[in-house]
């Protein structure tokens, strides 16, 4: 999926829907893994074991207009007192909406296809791939970029360094 896709939505559109929903729900340690059809999302709730998520992209375009729709009805949540025991999106940035729509963002401006987003007890990685055209080639390379503390609040301030081109 890329940014210039009608069909689909971009990548902070459905990243952002996906967030909102995670947070609505109360889901905490993500995984989060771009298939052809839409993304599956790994996270558990409360001390439930892990649920494995599906977010079809025949689904998107609803999710998204009901993750607007809540975001236009709610104002922002008063900040709560940070539980060194939250997950690591949660602890720095306090959801995973503004965390994956941030995220969105910068997979749309360099055109990064087939995410895989997986949330550590310290940093999340992000692995992305992006089809290199050249006159002589046509491949497909893998790139991976891991967001401590520090990179999560960058990015979302606006200040991250942007994913490689």
């Amino acid at each position: 999926m890329t940014s210039q896709q009608s069909s689909h939505p971009t990548y902070v559109q459905s990243l952002g829907a996906i967030g909102r929903y995670l947070d609505q729900h109360g889901y905490h340690s993500l995984v989060l893994c771009e298939l052809g059809d839409g993304f599956v999302v790994r996270a558990i709730r409360g001390e439930n074991l892990p649920e494995a998520i599906p977010f079809p992209m025949t689904d998107m375009f609803n999710l998204i207009r009901l993750a607007n729709e809540r975001t236009s009805r709610t104002k922002p949540l008063a900040p709560t007192p940070q539980d060194p025991l939250a997950s690591f999106v949660r602890r720095v940035v306090g959801g995973y909406y503004e965390f994956l729509s941030a995220l969105g963002q910068q997979c749309d401006q360099t055109d990064a296809a087939s995410l895989m987003v997986m949330e550590l007890a310290d940093s999340v990685l992000l692995s992305y791939q992006k089809t290199l055209t050249t006159y002589d080639a046509w491949d497909s390379s893998t790139y991976e970029y891991l967001y401590n503390e520090q990179g999560a609040r960058k990015l979302i301030m606006g200040s991250a360094p942007s994913l490689r081109r």
